[in-house]
This record gives structure tokens, C-alpha cells and sequence, in this order.
């Protein structure tokens, strides 16, 4: 369930980038900030930094639906309504400063820290008796939570509903865990590509071959489905250009690392923020004659100080018993993990996938992906549903399909 409270105006968003499109000497006077759907947020900023107003363009750098941009750019807007749009924009934008402040005072008393909250409201004391006259009150509020954010070490999905239950801090351990066909791939490619755009990322795939992964950003990247790009590679070249030097630049990628020392030499070489991994079990360790079971305590314990030692994030994919397969609710739980005891213990953040659809065929819950937070060492147990695009590959806020 996902309860909305931000104030923002999809369709003012959409007259504002129309707006930007006919007249792009209107850019400086509003800001990122000013954005709140997140297509809308990323046009901007792919327009400020291409300093273009070619849709193709700004479609490949912004990760956003060239058919999209047509639509919501239709309309023209009469130069007399700029001033409007803009007052409107900026009035939307200060609103959501102050439910800023107030989840992040709500997130620090419902998890105690009150040592934090007391901080936060100073700053917030202070910010409002002693305004820098050179720094507007929204700047001033980024600039604290993103000091925050740093010292903390948080690491954001950008995939908004995963952001507001799970609190990704560096040296965590998360396990991603799912039958087969629950699209776990999916969901890691999803979020690696999102965090590329700031992070220095790794994909370490230990099951599918370097060009399958690069087959489904292409995907992602260019809204065709997996069957439609084999006929059409050729014209993809901007697409391809733009994941070459996403590649060369943020996104490591790897389908020859099974060992913990190569991972390990894998994160140090390309200073890593974040790593996947897929997936554990085959993970090399050990003799042949090992136990299953001391095996993977072993990889876990070991890949749990990897993450502490190279203050790093390491999302690792792990199996499933099929023990849900044979309960009434096929909900997954903690005990369906496959040697679920030392998994368990050593991870910061368990989260579950799960499709109704996969099991019920006549649901109304039809491409949606519930992700089960079932363990959160920092925050709470949730139940997060996101819509699913299975042929293109893509993850998205149910609430924001594309």
C-alpha cells in the first residue's frame, strides 16, 4: 500500500517541462528540487546537463520514454503563463521542504534517536532565525540531509518505495532472496543502473553471460522488448554509446569472479560503493567435502566483513527452499531460506520477492512484484509493491507506472 503525502502536481510538472522545451532561458529559474515525479525530475536535469532540447536526446540520458516525452510535450504554453508556472513550481517545491524535515524527524524518534532528532530540530531552529542571505531555505535544507546522508553512509535504491522502507546504509549484507521466475535479476539490474548514475557500481554474475546482462540494459534503456532489439541493435547506437561509457566510467561488470578473494579484489580494484552478486550458492569455498551448510556460513561471515573492511554494500542473491510452493499462501518467510540460520544471522537486510500472478493466474494483481522486507536490522518489516515490465526488463513505482 503506498500512501502519498508529498504535495506535488503531476500535471503543472508536465506544463513546466513543456515550458522548458519551448523556452529553455527559463532552466535557471527553477532547479531539480522543483521536480517531484521522477521522470519529469530526470527530463530537467538531462536538459540543464545536455543543454539540448532534442527529445532523443534527453530520452537516452534521462532514462525516460522517448513516447513519453512526446505526450507530455504536446501541448504548447503561452509565454504569459511562465511567471505562473514558476511562482507555482517554486511554492510546490518550499512544501515539500518542510515534509522533508518532518519524516526525517518521524524516521529518527520511531527509531530512537533521539540524539539525532534533538540535532535535527536545531538545525531547523537555526535555519530558520539566521537565513544565509546567499543560500535559499531549500538549499540550505539539501545541503544538511545530504551532509547527513554522507556521514551516515546511506545509499539510496532510487527506486522510491524500496527508499522509504529500507535504509541501504554502505557496509551492509543484503540478501535478495526468491523462487525461480520471482525476476531477482531484474530487480538488481534495476537497481544498479539507477545508482551508476552517482555510485561507482558492480555486477558480479556468476550464472548469466556479460552480454545477456548488457541484452537487458539495452532493454531497460530503450523500452523495446527483448525480442524486438535482436532486429534492431544496429539503430540502438546512441543507447549502446551511452551503456559503453556508463561501463567504462560507474558500471563494473564481471562474469569471471567466483571466488571470495577474486570479489573481494574485484570491489578494492574499482573502489566500489555498491556490488552485486549472483548468487551465493555458487560462490567458490572451501573443499569439495565441505558441508553445505558450513559453506555458506562460512561465504556469509566472510562477504559480511568484505562489506565492513571496504565500507561497501554487498547485495547478494540466494535460493529459496520450496517449502512456500507447498503452504496455502505462497508468501515467502524467513525459514524458506536455504540454509537459512547463517544467512540470516549475518545479514543487515533480507529482502523476499514475490508474484501472485506466478501462482494464481486469474489474479487481479497482474505484473506486480511484491518485495517483502522480512528482515531490517535499521528500520521496520514491510511489504513493498512495485509494477514489473516482464518483457522490457523494468522495475517501477506502482503509483508512477510508465
Amino acid at each position: 500500500m503506498t500512501v502519498n503525502l508529498h504535495p506535488h502536481d503531476p500535471s503543472l510538472e508536465q506544463t513546466a517541462i513543456s515550458m522548458l522545451m519551448a523556452r529553455p532561458e527559463n532552466l535557471n529559474k527553477l532547479d531539480k528540487h522543483c521536480f517531484y515525479v521522477e521522470e519529469l525530475k530526470k527530463t530537467y536535469e538531462a536538459m540543464k546537463s545536455t543543454n539540448s532540447t532534442d527529445l532523443s536526446v534527453i530520452s537516452i540520458e534521462a532514462w525516460v520514454d522517448l513516447n513519453y516525452l512526446y505526450d507530455i510535450t504536446y501541448d504548447l504554453v503561452s509565454k504569459n503563463s511562465d511567471e505562473y508556472i514558476i511562482k507555482e513550481m517554486i511554492r510546490y517545491k518550499d512544501s515539500r521542504t518542510v515534509m522533508r524535515w518532518i519524516y526525517k524527524l518521524e524516521a529518527q524518534t520511531k527509531s530512537l534517536d533521539i540524539t539525532w532528532a534533538k540535532e535535527t530540530l536545531q538545525k531547523l531552529a537555526e535555519v530558520i532565525d539566521i537565513l544565509d542571505e546567499e543560500e535559499t531555505l531549500e538549499e540550505q535544507v539539501i545541503s544538511y540531509f545530504e551532509s547527513f546522508e554522507k556521514d551516515n553512509k546511506f545509499l539510496p535504491s532510487w527506486i522510491e518505495e524500496i527508499d522509504k522502507y529500507c535504509l541501504f546504509k554502505w557496509w551492509q549484507l543484503i540478501i535478495v532472496a526468491g523462487r525461480p521466475w520471482m525476476w531477482k535479476t531484474t530487480v538488481m539490474l534495476n537497481m544498479a543502473i539507477r545508482q551508476a548514475a552517482q555510485h561507482n557500481v558492480g555486477f558480479v554474475s556468476l550464472e548469466m553471460s556479460l552480454w545477456d546482462i548488457f541484452d537487458r540494459f539495452i532493454c531497460m534503456l530503450s523500452w523495446l522488448t527483448s525480442y524486438e532489439i535482436q532486429d534492431k541493435k544496429s539503430s540502438l547506437w546512441k543507447i549502446t554509446e551511452y551503456l559503453d561509457k556508463l561501463l567504462s566510467k560507474k558500471l563494473f561488470m564481471s562474469d569471471k569472479v567466483f571466488s571470495l578473494e577474486k570479489i573481494e579484489q574485484f570491489i578494492v580494484k574499482n573502489s566500489l560503493d555498491v556490488c552485486y552478486i549472483d548468487y551465493l550458492g555458487l560462490i567458490m569455498y572451501g573443499w569439495a567435502n565441505i558441508r553445505t551448510i558450513d559453506r555458506i556460513s562460512e561465504i556469509t561471515r566472510r562477504l559480511k566483513m568484505i562489506a565492513l573492511k571496504n565500507n561497501v554494500k554487498i547485495v547478494l542473491w540466494s535460493q529459496m527452499s520450496r517449502q512456500s510452493e507447498h503452504r496455502a499462501d505462497n508468501r515467502p518467510v524467513l525459514a524458506d531460506l536455504r540454509d537459512s540460520g547463517s544467512i540470516e544471522q549475518d545479514a543487515d537486510m533480507v529482502l523476499m520477492l514475490y508474484r501472485e500472478d506466478y501462482y494464481d493466474k486469474e489474479t487481479d494483481r497482474k505484473n506486480i512484484l511484491d518485495i517483502l522486507v522480512r528482515k531490517n536490522r535499521w528500520w521496520m518489516e514491510a511489504e513493498i509493491p512495485l509494477g514489473i515490465d516482464l518483457s522490457r526488463y523494468r522495475l517501477y513505482d506502482q503509483e508512477k507506472p510508465f
